[in-house]
């Protein structure tokens, strides 16, 4: 007997934060000048690489629906459940991060911390790690 089955997940977030950042050991200077040999280039920008801590706190509100079917030759909706979440979640998150100078006013960060969520901290507390462009004005 052949049997037919599909599910389908949709997850959706939003959220808006923000940040505290500490720079112990100050920020890291942005790197003048033009196009250098890739090494030397490479070199002054790992020198000029700076560790800093931040906070981060906010609100994240996570929906997601999931759909399960079953058919079989002769009923073609023999299962089909629905389930339906939402939730409305508050967060801190606290991090290393380092600042990696690749212009004079852009940077690499890369960072590494952990979430703590507000409720349902078994499902949502987590390590979170991530790395993005940053630029000066």
């Amino acid at each position: 007997m052949r049997l037919k089955t599909r599910v389908d997940f949709t997850r959706a977030e939003f959220f808006a934060d923000g940040t505290l950042d500490y720079f112990p050991w100050g920020k890291p200077e942005g790197i003048e000048g033009g196009a250098h040999k890739f090494f030397e280039r490479t070199a002054r920008c790992l020198r000029g690489t700076k560790p800093y801590f931040s906070v981060v706190s906010g609100y994240s509100r996570q929906t997601s629906l999931a759909h399960v079917g079953l058919s079989l030759p002769l009923v073609v909706n023999a299962l089909a459940i629905e389930q339906r979440d939402t939730y409305d979640l508050f967060y801190v998150c606290p991090r290393v991060s380092v600042e990696i100078p690749l212009r004079k006013n852009d940077f690499l960060d890369i960072t590494l911390g952990y979430a703590f969520f507000g409720r349902h901290t078994e499902e949502f507390n987590s390590v979170c790690a991530g790395f993005f462009w940053k630029h000066r004005f």
